[in-house]
C-alpha cells in the first residue's frame, strides 16, 4: 500500500479482529439491516455486488452472499481469512479500494458499511466517481459515511492505532452528486457505541444515466413511447409537446452528429448557434455547411447570443437562448423574438437541463416513457453527449483531443508541413 494511512487501518484491523467483533456485538441499534434491506429489495437474485470494507464476514455480508454474486474487499488479511472461512461461497479480495480497478459497468451494486470513515476525506470525490464507473446503468450504492467535519485523525482506538477522516453530510452529498449519483435516500443516524453516541450519514444512491449518444437515443425512444411529439418554439407549448433545445457552445461537429441521430430517430430539434464563439466560426465554410445540413435534416436554428449582442440575421429563426445568462435578463422578453426562458416556454416543472454533465432534477428518461410531463423543454449540449467522459472535465479533454486531430488534418489539407 502506497498510502501510510491505509496501512494504519490494515494493521489495526489485523491486530484487533476479536476485540472489534466483541465491541460491535454491543451495538444494538445499528441501522445497517434496514439499509441493506433497501438495497436487497431493488436487486434481482444473482446480481453482482461488491462490498467495500467487508471485514471478517458479518451477518450482512453472509446475507448478500446468499442472494447475490458477492465480492468482498478489505485491507486486512486477518479479517479476510475469517471471512473466507465463514462465507465460502463469496469471493474475497485484499485491496485498497480507493485505488482498486474494476471493469467499467461490471457491477450491479456497491455496499460499504462503516468503512468510508477510514478513507482520507480528500479521496472521497474520486472514489465516488470510481464506484460510479464500476456500476452498470441504474446501479445502486449504499453506504454509511462519516458525519463530522474531521480532517485526518490518527490515534488509539480499541487498543490499536487507527485512522479516521470525514466530511459533513452536505459535502458528502455534493460529492456524490458531482460524481454522477442521484441520492434517493439520505439520513444522519445516531447509534449507541460502547463509548457513547456516534452519528453516521447513510445514503442510498443510484447511478445517473450515461451521457452518450446511445442513451440520448434511448431518451428519444422513451419520448415516442410516452406519446410525445417533437415541437419547436412557436405558439404556446401544448400538451404532449417535447421541445428539444441544443445550446451549441463548443463544437459544430458534435451538433451535426447529434442532429444526424435525431433525424434517424424521426426527431426534430432547435439548435442554438453562436455568432461570436471562440470555438467555431459560423461565417466560415464549415459554419455555412453546418447551417445548411441542420436544416436539411429537418431541424431549426436559433441564436445562442451573448448578452447584450443580438445578431438575429437571416441565418436564424426569431428565437434566442442567452449564453450563460444572468438572472436580471435571463427571462426578460425580447422585442421581435422569443426568449426560450420566458413564459410560456419556460416553467421549472416542465424543464430539464444537462448543464455541466449533471441532470437537474434527474434524468427524465423514465418520466418521458411514462408520459409524466404535460410538455417539456429539454436542454442538452451536444458536446456532453458526443465525447466520452464520466465527468465534465474528462469529456472536455476528450473533445480537445479530437479537435486537435481535426485541426492537424486541416493544416495538412492547407499544405502546412507538419514534419
Amino acid at each position: 500500500m502506497s498510502d501510510s494511512r491505509a496501512q494504519v487501518v490494515a494493521d489495526g484491523y489485523d491486530a484487533m479482529i476479536d476485540t472489534w467483533e466483541s465491541w460491535a456485538a454491543q451495538i444494538d441499534d445499528d441501522p445497517r439491516v434496514d439499509w441493506l434491506g433497501a438495497l436487497v429489495s431493488r436487486l434481482p437474485a444473482g446480481a453482482s455486488v461488491v462490498e467495500l470494507g467487508c471485514g471478517g464476514g458479518t451477518s450482512e455480508t453472509a446475507a448478500l452472499a446468499e442472494r447475490f454474486r458477492l465480492t468482498g474487499v478489505d485491507l486486512s488479511g486477518e479479517q479476510l481469512r475469517r471471512a473466507r472461512r465463514r462465507i465460502p461461497g463469496a469471493e474475497f479480495v485484499q485491496a485498497d479500494f480507493t485505488t482498486m480497478v474494476l471493469e467499467p459497468s461490471s457491477v450491479d451494486a456497491v455496499a460499504a458499511f462503516y468503512s468510508f470513515n477510514h478513507v482520507p476525506r480528500e479521496l472521497l470525490g474520486d472514489l465516488f466517481a470510481r464506484i460510479r464507473s464500476w456500476l452498470a446503468p441504474g446501479g445502486l450504492f449504499v453506504a454509511s459515511l462519516g458525519a463530522g467535519d474531521t480532517p485526518d485523525w490518527t490515534g488509539r482506538w480499541l487498543g490499536v492505532p487507527m485512522f479516521f477522516s470525514s466530511w459533513p453530510p452536505e459535502k458528502n452529498r455534493r460529492l456524490l452528486e458531482e460524481a454522477g449519483f442521484i441520492v434517493e435516500r439520505d439520513a444522519v443516524v445516531a447509534i449507541r457505541e460502547p463509548e457513547g453516541v456516534a452519528a453516521f450519514q447513510w445514503v442510498l444512491a443510484r447511478m445517473s444515466c450515461a451521457f452518450d449518444l446511445i442513451h440520448y437515443r434511448e431518451l428519444l425512444d422513451a419520448a415516442k413511447a410516452g406519446g410525445y411529439r417533437f415541437a419547436f418554439f412557436e405558439g404556446e407549448p401544448a400538451d404532449g409537446d417535447l421541445i428539444l433545445r441544443h445550446d451549441v457552445d463548443l463544437s459544430l461537429d458534435a451538433a451535426l452528429r447529434m442532429a444526424e441521430l435525431e433525424a434517424d430517430a424521426g426527431a426534430a430539434a432547435t439548435y442554438f448557434l453562436m455568432t461570436g464563439s471562440i470555438f467555431y466560426n459560423l461565417s466560415s465554410l464549415e459554419g455555412e455547411r453546418a447551417l445548411e445540413r441542420l436544416r436539411e435534416l429537418g431541424h431549426r436554428v436559433g441564436l445562442h447570443a451573448v448578452y447584450p449582442r443580438l445578431e438575429l440575421d437571416q441565418r436564424f429563426e426569431r428565437v434566442v437562448a442567452w449564453h450563460n445568462p444572468d438572472p436580471e435578463y435571463m427571462r426578460a422578453p425580447i422585442e421581435g423574438a422569443i426568449n426560450v426562458m420566458e413564459s410560456p416556454w419556460f416553467d421549472p416543472e416542465t424543464y430539464r437541463s444537462d448543464s455541466n454533465q449533471h441532470w437537474r432534477s434527474g434524468c427524465p428518461v423514465e418520466e418521458l416513457r411514462e408520459g409524466a410531463f404535460p410538455w417539456l423543454q429539454l436542454l442538452t449540449h451536444p458536446e456532453i453527449w458526443v465525447y466520452p467522459g464520466e465527468r465534465m472535465g474528462q469529456t472536455m479533454r476528450a473533445m480537445l483531443e479530437e479537435e486537435k486531430e481535426r485541426r492537424l488534418d486541416q493544416l495538412a489539407a492547407d499544405r502546412i508541413d507538419l514534419s
